[in-house]
């Protein structure tokens, strides 16, 4: 993992672009002159060099910067074990260990893209060791940074990485998504569909084409591997938040009223377990929120009770910790149904919340700072935010000025013991 102590992504001089790396000041020059490592320098004769993090994070996932980092550790390795043990005459046993050392690490899977309708899963070498083809290409546009849509987690504690795939269809209400589990050589373990046909609101509506949309591996203070998977379809609809078994076998499930997009795992309340924070709307008051879930006391098929629309019937679960709903600003006040959650991140004093003033992820945002009970310290405007609110002003659509005030207003989150909120508060 790259040294995030440069938080605005200028590292100046060979030792902090080595430290950012984890490797010595040599090796990063030998980079630089062999492998294309995409480092600058200043105008002059002796002038220092910088790189910026995002070129060397792309740098990275190039054939060449993930063979170069692919070997630089295992080279160390080997160098070390030739000098502690060749006096000892273990030098044969030690190469061979070296080599399976250099096999495995070169042969697990740890990068997947999306080549038209092909998952293709490379080392992280840059050497293809599987790839699937599906009858429906998988959408590019519905993963990102914080969604990815490719995960590696050894879930039967045999030392080997299985693969999960969030298969998400780029044709919509023709074929349902999946969570897809492929071994480490490429073989389909198993696969989960999420989403079934339920009672909820004032009527039947199936929940049949569901698409996952985030998914989280757990790991219990016992040992126990599980998988916790929110899937959906439109904002209209419920979210299915599922736990699966390392398998792929349904636990337990929750279901809300509006989608739910974001996900983190982290101890909220100190007690030494992680709860899963999801973000998202809540339908049936029409704004942004984050459930905080106990993903121990998830219940087998029981959920919210409602008679509103888009709401599951069934009991409440003891699952649900907590329930935030943010406010309402100006611009998704007066002009759009309800703002969401389109960016949840778990940071070393909380939490950060980025919460779009409209129902599409590139409507005007706004930034919340989260201390890790939920409580907002800080909410921050985007220069989009500002900008949209000034050509509203200019089109007499919006009769005030952003002020200081509002900023104040927006502090004040509902936090729930319920989803159960109606519209009109």
């Amino acid at each position: 993992m790259p040294n995030n102590r440069t938080q605005d992504g200028f590292l100046l001089g060979w030792k902090e672009i080595a430290s950012h790396f984890c490797v010595q000041t040599r090796t990063v020059q030998h980079w630089a002159k062999t492998k294309g490592l995409p480092v600058h320098r200043y105008p002059g004769q002796k002038g220092r060099v910088f790189a910026r993090a995002e070129e060397l994070e792309r740098w990275r996932l190039d054939p060449n910067g993930a063979q170069a980092l692919a070997s630089a550790p295992l080279r160390r390795l080997t160098f070390r074990l030739l000098i502690c043990v060749s006096a000892a005459g273990l030098l044969i046993p030690c190469l061979w260990l070296a080599h399976w050392l250099l096999k495995s690490y070169a042969s697990a899977p740890e990068v997947a893209r999306l080549e038209r309708q092909d998952l293709v899963v490379s080392a992280r070498n840059g050497k293809e060791i599987f790839r699937h083809s599906f009858p429906i290409a998988p959408d590019p546009w519905a993963y990102d940074d914080d969604r990815p849509m490719f995960l590696t987690e050894d879930l039967d504690g045999d030392g080997r990485s299985e693969c999960l795939f969030l298969y998400h269809p780029s044709q919509r209400h023709v074929m349902a998504g999946r969570l897809i589990c492929y071994s480490d050589k490429g073989k389909t373990k198993w696969e989960f569909q999420p989403g079934r046909r339920i009672l909820f609101g004032r009527g039947e509506r199936s929940t049949d084409v569901y698409y996952v949309r985030v998914a989280r591996v757990l790991r219990s203070p016992d040992g126990r591997v599980r998988i916790l998977v929110a899937s959906g379809n439109s904002p209209n609809w419920p979210c299915q938040v599922a736990l699966l078994d390392n398998e792929g076998t349904l636990l337990a499930e929750y279901w809300h009223a509006g989608h739910l997009t974001q996900m983190v795992l982290t101890d909220v309340d100190g007690d030494g377990r992680q709860e899963a924070i999801l973000g998202g709307v809540n339908n049936l008051s029409e704004r942004a929120t984050l459930v905080v879930l106990d993903p121990e006391r998830l219940p087998g098929v029981r959920a919210i009770p409602s008679a509103e629309p888009f709401q599951r019937q069934g009991p409440e679960p003891e699952a649900q910790k907590k329930v935030l709903l943010f406010q309402k600003s100006c611009l998704s006040e007066g002009f759009w149904a309800f703002n969401h959650v389109i960016l949840l991140r778990a940071t070393p004093d909380g939490l950060l919340a980025g919460v779009a003033e409209g129902i599409s992820p590139e409507h005007p945002s706004l930034i919340y700072h989260l201390e890790k009970n939920l409580s907002v310290t800080r909410v921050t405007t985007t220069a989009g935010f500002l900008s949209r609110h000034r050509e509203l002003e200019n089109e007499r659509k919006l009769d005030h000025p952003f002020s200081q005030r509002e900023i104040e207003a927006l502090h004040q989150v509902i936090v729930r013991r319920s989803a159960m909120v109606p519209a009109a508060q």
